[in-house]
């Protein structure tokens, strides 16, 4: 069986991102290891989105934490705990028939596969961290209020391809739903072409800050104006 040995440059570079990512400092880990910058040109992105089949390299601050958050466990708890699982079962004796020893190596080659593609990637993207000028257009990390014809409301948030979710209604950059989207705003038609039919959508609101933040910042304001009317009542 075909050893497996992570390359000196690769553990380095592993290492190295995950002591900023500890420290605070993910956009040096960025600007350094995949020679990016932290990112604000929304004209920028639209250039860069408009063609072309390769996966758009934009990611919230948030998809980006997660990710390095993945290649953290990976490297620091789960490989360990293979690798030290794979010695004590080829201490066994026979490995040819030894399904621990086996199922541990096939893990390992797992993990290993993970961690270089996430050390890659995480090297390549960019995260772009600031709202855009013009808060009413559509841009990237934007979460979007569509009402169907229906009358139904759906909500979106446009976001990196790493990050998408169908069920949190984070959709990617690169769907043919955020190419719809971008550059429109509160009131306007969003025709969007599906595989079997096209839908029409106006969009009734646009928002860069997360709806836990909106609700949050409602109930306080809603706290202030109870304890204003009860100071005024006394």
């Amino acid at each position: 069986m075909r050893k497996l040995i992570l390359s000196h440059a690769l553990v380095l570079r592993i290492t190295y991102i995950l002591r900023l990512m500890e420290t605070g400092r993910a956009e040096v880990a960025l600007s350094r290891v995949g020679d990016r910058k932290w990112y604000n040109s929304q004209s920028m992105i639209m250039r860069r989105t408009s063609g072309g089949s390769k996966a758009s390299p934009y990611i919230t601050p948030e998809g980006y934490r997660r990710l390095a958050d993945e290649l953290s466990y990976l490297w620091k708890t789960k490989r360990p705990k293979v690798t030290q699982a794979v010695a004590e079962a080829a201490a066994m004796g026979d490995r040819s028939e030894n399904a621990e020893y086996i199922y541990g190596k096939k893990q390992l080659r797992q993990i290993d596969a993970k961690v270089r593609f996430l050390t890659k990637r995480l090297g390549e993207l960019v995260v772009v961290d600031r709202k855009p000028a013009d808060e009413s257009v559509i841009y990237f990390g934007a979460w979007v209020d569509l009402q169907e014809a229906s009358g139904a409301i759906c909500r979106y948030r446009i976001v990196g391809p790493d990050e998408s979710d169908a069920d949190k209604g984070h959709i990617s950059i690169d769907s043919p739903m955020a190419k719809a989207l971008l550059r429109k705003s509160e009131g306007d038609e969003v025709v969007v072409k599906r595989p079997n039919d096209t839908a029409i959508f106006i969009v009734s609101a646009v928002s860069y800050e997360s709806p836990a933040s909106q609700n949050n910042r409602s109930d306080v304001s809603r706290s202030r104006a109870t304890t204003a009317r009860k100071t005024q009542e006394v």
